[in-house]
């Protein structure tokens, strides 16, 4: 038998090295938007859920509940309200049910359809199951839209996700 005909010479590992990293170099940006939509992804779906569960225990507890958001500090909590209508927001009486959660770094929060404004705001859930329509925008550093989460209707309380197309909303 011929010693030379076992295994991979040098030369040829060496390019087998050189070929994986291209197609990792190549690969690495799509791997690294993938990552960053994903994020934003979860951060729209972590408040709407928060949304949603403000209002199935402002259903279930016939007590006001609200979400207060503070986009300068990209972080919000689920309050419950001491009355079925017309709750005194002070702390006390009403209660945190869940303290404050931060959004990543990278995501950024803003407030209307139009995302230009980070005034804080809070999206308020009646008994009845109506809550303030009012949108939340989730963001990236360079405050270019992603996804949007909140109240599509004041008179169902309905909790929506949209992406955004370029041009608009994409339900």
């Amino acid at each position: 038998m011929n010693n030379r005909q076992r295994g991979f010479s040098l030369i040829e590992l060496l390019i087998a090295i050189v070929i994986a990293g291209i197609l990792a170099a190549i690969a690495f940006p799509s791997f690294t938007q993938w990552r960053q939509s994903l994020e934003y992804k979860e951060a729209a779906r972590d408040i709407a859920s928060i949304l949603r569960d403000a209002r199935a225990r402002a259903i279930a507890t016939n007590r006001e509940h609200r979400v207060e958001f503070q986009p300068v500090n990209r972080r919000y909590r689920l309050v419950k309200g001491d009355l079925a209508s017309g709750s005194n927001w002070t702390i006390p009486p009403s209660t945190v049910v869940l303290d404050w959660a931060t959004l990543p770094a990278t995501v950024n929060m803003m407030i209307n359809n139009d995302c230009v404004s980070n005034a804080n705001v809070e999206i308020e859930f009646n008994p009845n199951g109506r809550g303030t329509a009012q949108y939340i925008c989730i963001m990236d550093t360079n405050n270019m839209k992603q996804y949007r989460a909140g109240v599509s209707s004041a008179t169902t309380g309905r909790v929506r996700i949209s992406r955004w197309g370029g041009t608009d909303w994409i339900q």
